[in-house]
Formats: C-alpha cells, sequence, structure tokens
C-alpha cells in the first residue's frame, strides 16, 4: 500500500458506516472497499516487479472502470447466482451518480500518468533516454493529486447521500 493511497482507505470503512440504509451506496461503496483490499493484498508482490509495476497500476485502474460502469450488471448476475435480496434491491434502486463519473475520470487519469510513466521508465532502462524526468517530478505528485481528488469525490458522494436519505426521512 502507497501512503498516497491512505486518505481513501480511510475514508471507504466511514463512507459505508454513514450509508449503510442506501444499497446504491453501500454497493458502490462496498465495491470499491473490496478493489482496494486486492491493490493492498497485492501490493507486496507487485511493487517487486520494478519497471512493469506501473503495468498493474493500469491493470488495477482498468478493473477499478470496469466495476464502476458495470455495477448493475455484477448486483444482477451476483442475485441470479445467490438470490440474494440485496442485490435484487441495488437492481431496483440503482442510479448512476456524479461521484461515479468523477471516479471514471481519476481512473482514466491514473491510467495515463501510468502508462507515461511506465514508457519512460522503459526508455530509460533500454538506456534510450537519461533521465526519467516524467517519473522523476511527475509521477508522484500526478498520484498524490489523484487519490486526494477521489477521497474528496468519496466524502462528497457519502454528503450528497446522507443529504438525499435525510430528505427522504423529511417527506
Amino acid at each position: 500500500m502507497s501512503y498516497v493511497e491512505l486518505p481513501l482507505l480511510l475514508a471507504l470503512p466511514l463512507a459505508l458506516l454513514l450509508t449503510w440504509k442506501d444499497v446504491n451506496a453501500r454497493w458502490l461503496i462496498f465495491t470499491l472497499c473490496a478493489l482496494q483490499a486486492i491493490d493492498m493484498i497485492a501490493f507486496p508482490i507487485v511493487i517487486n516487479w520494478t519497471q512493469h509495476y506501473y503495468i498493474w497500476c493500469v491493470l488495477l485502474n482498468l478493473v477499478f472502470i470496469i466495476v464502476v460502469i458495470g455495477r448493475k450488471q455484477w448486483a444482477n448476475i451476483l442475485f441470479e447466482k445467490t438470490r440474494v435480496k440485496f442485490f435484487n434491491q441495488v437492481i431496483q434502486n440503482y442510479n448512476f451518480t456524479v461521484a461515479e463519473c468523477a471516479f471514471l475520470v481519476m481512473y482514466s487519469a491514473s491510467i495515463i500518468v501510468n502508462l507515461i510513466t511506465w514508457g519512460e521508465v522503459q526508455l530509460y532502462a533500454h538506456k534510450i533516454i537519461s533521465t526519467p524526468l516524467f517519473y522523476s517530478y511527475i509521477y508522484t505528485p500526478a498520484q498524490i493529486v489523484i487519490h486526494t481528488l477521489e477521497s474528496l469525490a468519496v466524502i462528497t458522494f457519502v454528503a450528497n447521500q446522507l443529504r438525499m436519505m435525510t430528505n427522504r426521512e423529511t417527506v
């Protein structure tokens, strides 16, 4: 686990607790938690891939995109396999949120940053360039910004969900 992921790691469990009554929010946050867990478990292994670590990051971001875009379809598959009522509720109450759009933009930005970094690291490893400038000066700050924005998107999502849940209760 990288230190740039720490704010998100702290925000997700709290977000899950705060939005527990909303099945759509719970499903989104649960899926993000599951993917973060995969990332944390794999990190000690993939960080040793050195120059190919960035390809892992690209693949992981692609998985995040697939999961966010296909959240309703994943719930449908799980409902068909398990008949668990929760998944049917997710299907019935599904709505694509602004936060999910923000996540997709951030995951896409991370893919671009990681692809550029991987390409530059390859050029450096093969002695085609003498200094990996993008890696040295842009990669880490860009990832910090992306992960911070992701954490803020989770916080904004939770605030909006809480406001909507409060409005439903008062109506």
